[in-house]
């Protein structure tokens, strides 16, 4: 057969396969499908429906878009992971991407695939914080498999048990280190845990003042936690400058930062814009200092 021959046959090949259904992970955020044939890679545009991602059955609705059509079969599932390489990772959080983990052996990680630190596992469902999964790469993402059958289920219960987000976290570091076969990896894996927690409770911390000063009209500038309390510099509707620290947990006012007759404790953060709106309406706002009272440091 000669060069014109074999090209005409890939050429046939190729057009043929453009209208057949194919199998390919997608996810939220994937817009292309790579599907290899016979040593060769085509591309694909995808369109999927809805939020799911996972492993599905493509129908090519022109030569170069294809269209989910269902989720593959457990056995299809199956027959694909098994043709990609594995790794076993511990779970240390959820995030909206997937589970952010920790390779349960890194330096071997390393020489497989070339990674040094955590990866983000796709499709993750019945496991928990600190469970350690078998997750396949197709090139691109991590995907689920199965939970590791060589995993130490108890341990992974013992450090769930030591993630507490109530404690200090050396307190939980410290009865960590107390668990019998405790690794390297899994002290990685929970200080992930430890990071994620922290932005997230400055997140919804930040999230709170927000709504909170918005409601009344009001716009959080900026905020520092000091010891049990909050530090909070905002804008009043007219857009004047207020500090005013309140109790981290309830938000209750502990200095207002205006003249409130010593009645400060009365109120809480929701209370001050009104108040501040009408003092102003009055003429009546006189700014007092912020009182920091019994402070270790700032947070």
């Amino acid at each position: 057969m000669d060069e014109k021959d074999l090209l005409k046959k890939v050429i046939e090949k190729e057009r043929k396969f453009r209208t057949q259904d194919f199998l390919a992970p997608y996810t939220n955020q994937t817009k292309t499908a790579i599907v290899k044939m016979d040593g060769l890679n085509y591309k694909f545009r995808i369109v999927t429906q809805g939020s799911e991602e996972g492993l599905g059955i493509f129908r090519p609705i022109d030569p170069n878009c294809a269209l989910l059509k269902k989720a593959a079969s457990w056995e299809m599932r199956r027959e694909y992971f098994d043709a990609l390489p594995s790794l076993h990772v511990i779970l240390s959080y959820e995030t909206d991407q997937g589970w952010v983990a920790f390779p349960m052996n890194i330096e071997s990680t390393q020489k497989k695939f070339a990674l040094v630190g955590e990866v983000v596992v796709k499709s993750v469902s019945d496991a928990e914080r600190f469970d350690v999964i078998t997750a396949r790469f197709d090139g691109v993402h991590f995907w689920y498999d199965e939970l590791f059958v060589g995993s130490d289920a108890i341990k992974s219960q013992a450090m769930r048990d030591c993630f507490d987000p109530k404690l200090h976290p050396d307190t939980m570091r410290q009865s960590l280190d107390i668990i019998k076969g405790i690794t390297p990896e899994d002290q990685q894996a929970f200080e992930l845990a430890i990071s994620s927690w922290k932005v997230f409770t400055r997140m919804s911390t930040e999230a709170m003042i927000k709504k909170v000063l918005s409601d009344g009209g009001g716009a959080l500038g900026s905020y520092v936690v000091r010891d049990v309390n909050i530090e909070i510099k905002w804008k009043s509707a007219s857009g004047k400058d207020y500090t005013t620290l309140v109790d981290k947990s309830s938000l209750d006012v502990v200095s207002a930062g205006i003249c409130l007759d010593d009645e400060d404790t009365k109120f809480n953060l929701r209370d001050m814009p009104y108040i501040v709106n009408k003092g102003e309406s009055e003429a009546a706002i006189y700014i007092m200092p912020v009182r920091h009272i019994d402070f270790e440091g700032a947070g």
